[in-house]
């Protein structure tokens, strides 16, 4: 058993967690209507040859915490695996509750195996990659000329 974590600093990690999730899937409503009710093709534009389009940037970002979250599923047993058929929303709300389920296991005390460094930097590792992605999906948006929300290009910002 280790040390729990005081409750206010677990309460801190799961805010900020979802945060990170709020701003991930307000990202992925923006574009879905974008492609969907737009009919738009330009976030499949990549703004440099052989670069990543704004399609592949968010798979990378869904797909990196299930990575990690594999050689964690020992301590998450009773967590679906998104099949590849999966839409990307969807897989960004179960990587989301696997990683809170987590946060919770550890706050509780429960050591869970498999961590680099500690949850907490784990946590932030995951929150600082969808950032960078991020802001790369928002430039490649700006560079096709998709003009995206200001409640979304300054909603990143809100912690």
């Amino acid at each position: 058993m280790v040390e729990p974590m005081s409750p206010m600093t677990y309460q801190q990690l799961r805010t900020n967690w979802k945060i990170n999730h709020l701003n991930n899937l307000n990202l992925l409503d923006f574009l879905e209507k974008v492609t969907t009710e737009d009919n738009d093709d330009r976030i499949n534009q990549p703004i440099r040859p052989r670069g990543r389009t704004v399609q592949t940037m968010l798979e990378h970002l869904v797909k990196n915490k299930f990575d990690w979250l594999q050689h964690l599923k020992p301590s998450l047993d009773d967590y679906q695996v998104p099949t590849a058929d999966t839409p990307l929303r969807k897989q960004e709300v179960i990587a989301f509750n696997w990683v809170d389920k987590l946060i919770q296991l550890q706050a509780a005390g429960t050591k869970v195996s498999g961590f680099k460094s500690d949850l907490f930097g784990f946590v932030i590792y995951l929150i600082s990659h969808d950032s960078h992605h991020r802001g790369q999906i928002m430039q490649t948006l700006k560079t096709n000329g998709i003009l995206v929300p200001k409640s979304i290009q300054y909603g990143i910002w809100e912690w």
